[in-house]
């Protein structure tokens, strides 16, 4: 009956005066007329039996047509499934559609889904002449709503508004990012806010764009804060790593590196002043050497080792960029103070490590006459440590 009805409503000027459909028709269908009468659908009061021809204002009770699942317009239909999508077919007069074949239906379930989870989250409901209220409290604060609105503002709707609504929905329905969630809602309670308890649905909907862009702003900030935090934290941890492993270097080193003016008191103790050229004498010189260079065998892994941590840091370095990138620079400047140090400490004890063997042979050479060949060698040797201390090779 449905399809007649909406057939017959298609082709004809239809008026509404109070709760009647008035529709022209042209009886060609005497059955359903007379359906129409037996359903108590129509108000006509036939005087005269009705004939196949005639032509018949028809009078729809529109309260019966609501039954059927017939709405005359939006604003009927939004009165009686303001918060709940119906489970029958509606065809709405006004817009000559179904109401699922409509643009109005996205708009409109978009809004009930949006009540839908309000009321979900809501620490308080209840009616108020058929108006739903919620009451939603977020730590604290709090924000009293009156979930009313009209079919006008159902229409006015955009897509682009929609489509935020919906998005908000899913936030609001995701137990998983709970910080986005309690951001939003956050946002939102302070948004309703600022307009007056009667209006704050309404208003929500018709500037919804504007609280949604100043959630996603908001949910921004706090993940730049988060994610900065969060890196910081990475990059002190990996400096304070890499700044012990430097200072291990040289504190490894404390126990061999004693031996070095050990060995040097011992050896110069020892030595035969009076017999300058004794085999004792140039066998201890040539252990100092062997000693010399054994430690600086050492000294060469310790430098083997600052340069394979310089190596670890310029690739952990390398993984980051752009404003990240300066956070490790600034981060990172007192190990490479610290590591700069501690390969200028390598360097001085290897111009120390070997003026003691060149020191005790010049000495030799000097006693024993040969001024002029103690001299050139400690000229080179104070020519090489000049360049290493300044080269930093």
């Amino acid at each position: 009956m449905l399809e007649e009805i909406i057939k017959i409503a298609s082709i004809s000027n239809t008026r509404v005066e109070g709760s009647t459909l008035f529709c022209p028709y042209h009886l060609v269908d005497l059955a359903l007329f007379q359906s129409f009468i037996d359903d108590d659908i129509i108000e006509n009061l036939m005087t005269n039996p009705a004939k196949i021809g005639d032509n018949i204002e028809l009078e729809f009770s529109l309260l019966k047509l609501q039954k059927l699942g017939f709405y005359n317009d939006t604003k009927s239909f939004i009165k009686k499934f303001r918060y709940e999508i119906p489970s029958i077919s509606i065809y709405i007069n006004e817009l000559n559609q179904y109401l699922k074949d409509s643009a109005f239906y996205s708009n409109y379930n978009s809004i009930v889904n949006l009540i839908i989870e309000l009321q979900n989250i809501a620490k308080h409901t209840y009616d108020v002449a058929e108006i739903k209220n919620v009451i939603i409290v977020r730590e604290d604060k709090s924000l009293y709503m009156t979930l009313r609105y009209e079919s006008d503002v159902v229409i006015s709707l955009d897509d682009k508004t929609c489509s935020q609504i919906n998005n908000f929905i899913e936030v609001l329905k995701d137990s998983n990012f709970l910080d986005k969630k309690n951001i939003y809602l956050n946002e939102f309670i302070d948004f309703c806010n600022l307009s007056e308890d009667e209006n704050r649905f309404f208003l929500l909907l018709k500037n919804f764009e504007v609280y949604i862009n100043k959630s996603i702003s908001t949910y921004n900030f706090y993940l730049r804060n988060f994610s900065y935090n969060k890196l910081k934290l990475e990059i002190d941890s990996k400096a304070i790593d890499f700044n012990q492993k430097l200072q291990a270097v040289i504190n490894d080193s404390q126990t061999k590196l004693i031996a070095i003016p050990t060995a040097f008191v011992l050896v110069l103790s020892s030595i035969d002043y009076e017999k300058i050229d004794s085999p004792k004498n140039i066998v201890a010189t040539g252990g100092l050497f062997i000693f010399s260079t054994l430690l600086q065998l050492f000294v060469n892994n310790q430098k083997s080792a600052i340069k394979f941590i310089e190596e670890n840091i310029e690739h952990y370095k390398s993984t980051f960029k752009n404003q990240a990138r300066t956070e490790v620079e600034k981060a990172f400047s007192n190990v490479n103070s610290e590591k700069n140090k501690q390969f200028d400490r390598l360097i001085l004890i290897e111009v120390i490590l070997w003026f003691i063997p060149i020191f005790t042979l010049c000495m030799m050479l000097f006693f024993m006459s040969f001024e002029f060949g103690a001299i050139i060698i400690m000229f080179f040797y104070l020519w090489i440590s000049s360049n290493k201390l300044y080269l930093k090779y």
